[in-house]
């Protein structure tokens, strides 16, 4: 009982529903036999080609972007690169920059000639007040 029952004209189409067929479905849309259906060919191939271009220009896009990853990463240096003119600079810093202890180390004292007495804190607490 599935599909065209030509005794009765109709056709099953889904789960219990019939629908009539006319004599437009059978002979096309009034422009020939095939009109209607050559008229809906072209439109799928046309849908088809716009997809079809679609899909090959995300491929080529995804082939671009590779490649450009790849060209990035071969440009990268090496973990174990160490750039000659900051092994430079770092020389250069190290001989003339001096020790600097830090204030927060448990063997750091102030320097005599950086040592500020009670009379000179007064002093600047006087000055402050004025």
């Amino acid at each position: 009982s599935s599909g065209i029952n030509a005794e009765y004209g109709a056709e099953k189409t889904g789960i219990g529903f019939v629908r009539k067929t006319t004599e437009l479905d059978m002979h096309g849309a009034g422009t020939g036999p095939g009109g209607a259906q050559k008229h809906t060919k072209k439109l799928k191939d046309a849908k088809a080609n716009k997809s079809l271009a679609k899909a090959e220009e995300r491929k080529s896009k995804r082939i671009q972007r590779e490649q450009a990853w790849k060209n990035l990463y071969g440009r990268k240096p090496s973990e174990n690169y160490e750039d000659p003119k900051m092994l430079a600079a770092i020389e250069d810093a190290k001989n003339n920059m001096g020790d600097f202890n830090l204030k927060t180390a448990t063997n750091y004292k102030v320097p005599e000639s950086q040592r500020k007495g009670t009379t000179f804190k007064r002093g600047q607490l006087l000055e402050l007040r004025r």
